[in-house]
């Protein structure tokens, strides 16, 4: 960020992926109407290798708004049939509130870590359900 420049939404990404079919985006910081568009790109390219299992990983993103829920089923779409899609969300964060209060939490299979995530998703218990 540039000192020089007002305060500026921020946020980080980045991509790994722990296992042969398994990508974990994890981000971090405030997810609202300047950096959704990042998450959305983002998710994008990690599915463009159509990994069987993707997570997402919230459990730093310190403010959820509208578009960034938005951003979060923008890339549940893009997983489409392919791709299991799970959350990690910290419970008690502010990203679990906005993920309750907009009634979205129940559209995803959600872990309080990716660890949780990945281990679920490694012995195929989780199964992609399609949002109503």
């Amino acid at each position: 960020m540039d000192p020089s420049l007002p305060e500026q939404d921020q946020i980080w990404l980045s991509a790994t992926q722990p296992a042969e079919e398994l990508s974990v985006v994890h981000v971090g910081g405030e997810l609202d109407m300047l950096t959704a568009p990042m998450l959305t790109d983002f998710l994008a390219r990690a599915l463009a290798s159509r990994p069987r299992n993707l997570i997402i990983d919230i459990t730093e993103v310190t403010f959820l708004g509208s578009s960034g829920l938005r951003a979060l089923l923008d890339g549940q779409h893009l997983a489409g049939e392919a791709t299991r899609v799970a959350l990690a969300v910290t419970p008690r964060s502010a990203a679990l509130r906005s993920l309750e209060v907009s009634r979205l939490l129940e559209l995803f299979k959600h872990f309080p870590t990716a660890g949780e995530a990945m281990a679920a998703l490694a012995d195929h218990s989780v199964k992609r359900e399609h949002p109503v």
